[in-house]
């Protein structure tokens, strides 16, 4: 479920948590696409990383 202000996630458990980099992963382009989709463009993700930064670190 998405508002405009937020994103509800579920959690999904798995063995030593290795689905929680991707997850995490989804949720932060999901936020990514909505402040896009925002008239206000003075909003932006500046602690997040990247998408690719996280798949690459999972993937280490």
């Amino acid at each position: 479920v998405t508002t405009p202000r937020t994103i509800h996630t579920c959690n999904a458990p798995s063995p030593a948590a290795t689905s929680a980099i991707p997850i995490g992963a989804h949720i932060v382009s999901k936020v990514q696409t909505l402040l896009a989709s925002q008239s206000n463009p003075g909003r932006t993700l500046r602690a997040a990383r990247s998408v690719d930064a996280l798949h690459a670190a999972f993937n280490q």
